[in-house]
């Protein structure tokens, strides 16, 4: 019996990886073993195929995402890194998007970057949020470090068309920030763990489901990457099966939840970002959302206990 529901289990990961948009630049999972990396993208940058684990870093054996992660080491990122083999070079619409997750307090440290690259690099901060600085106006990913300590996707588009940067939270719009000029990367090397020799990930926390994409990839992708990272990643603890009736709805739709354990917090988060409805620490397990008085859209409900999240999709007809 055990080991048929371990092939479900795989079977049910291999259709949540197949359903993701395949990133043409870079995709470690971290599922190997040793130092070596391999780049899974669709068209790799030359000389990319395979990335190091430079210094005391470690892939796998914490299953942040997937089956493994990099988990880091308090160390610095001279010595302790992923390095791509990449001088970051992007020049029109792009997307980077990982996994970080956390089992300690939120504190300061570099996940990537390239000093060369008009010093781009992306670090957390001891309040928790996300920040990214370099050759475009700062961007704050406001809980995106881990504020309760758990697993965060996060994403950040360039959208030419737009000339915005937007940054997601677990797929939802966290942020939005013009940009009035065109961002260029001219980088002298690309890591992933750290950023020049400042600090690197702690002890700790790990980098999981890495990616870049030469595109702005659409709202829809961003969710879709977020919700197959979090349906594989949730806690036994937090594994709850909800149903959602009716969906579509005219104004309130019943939310059943069973098989967890303890609280469980919500939020419904409008397609631009917004939260319009949340309540914490519920311990009944029907809810009803109504959404009587909000325009026709898509709406987006988030389950959450203190360590993980689940994301489902809300419409308003």
């Amino acid at each position: 019996m055990k080991r048929i529901y371990t092939i479900l289990a795989l079977c049910f990961l291999a259709q949540q990886l197949i359903a993701q948009p395949l990133p043409e630049l870079f995709h470690y999972d971290f599922n190997q073993i040793g130092t070596s990396v391999t780049n899974q993208a669709s068209i790799p940058p030359v000389g990319t195929g395979t990335a190091t684990i430079m210094g005391a870093l470690t892939q796998s054996g914490s299953a942040t995402c997937y089956l493994g992660a990099l988990n880091g080491v308090s160390g610095t990122s001279g010595t302790d890194y992923l390095s791509t083999g990449w001088s970051a070079n992007l020049t029109g619409d792009w997307t980077i998007s990982f996994v970080h997750n956390s089992t300690v307090a939120p504190a300061f440290s570099y996940l990537l970057g390239d000093p060369g690259a008009t010093s781009f690099r992306c670090f957390t901060g001891g309040s928790g949020d996300l920040f990214y600085r370099g050759p475009f106006n700062d961007i704050t990913t406001v809980g995106g470090g881990c504020t309760n300590i758990g697993t965060n996707v996060n994403t950040l588009v360039y959208d030419g068309t737009a000339q915005e940067i937007r940054s997601y939270l677990n797929g939802i719009l966290n942020a939005t920030v013009a940009q009035t000029t065109v961002p260029v990367f001219t980088g002298t090397g690309f890591k992933v763990g750290g950023y020049s020799t400042s600090g690197g990930i702690l002890t700790g926390t790990s980098i999981d489901d890495f990616r870049i994409y030469n595109r702005a990839i659409s709202p829809a992708e961003v969710l879709q990457i977020a919700n197959a990272c979090i349906a594989t990643g949730l806690s036994e603890i937090f594994n709850p099966k909800v149903s959602i009736y009716p969906n579509p709805t005219n104004g309130i739709s019943n939310i059943d939840i069973s098989n967890f354990n303890g609280t469980i917090s919500y939020s419904v988060i409008s397609i631009d970002g917004k939260t319009i409805h949340q309540e914490q620490n519920i311990t009944t397990s029907n809810l009803a959302i109504d959404l009587s008085n909000n325009s026709k859209g898509i709406y987006f409900l988030k389950l959450y206990d203190a360590n993980s999240s689940k994301v489902f999709r809300i419409i308003k007809k």
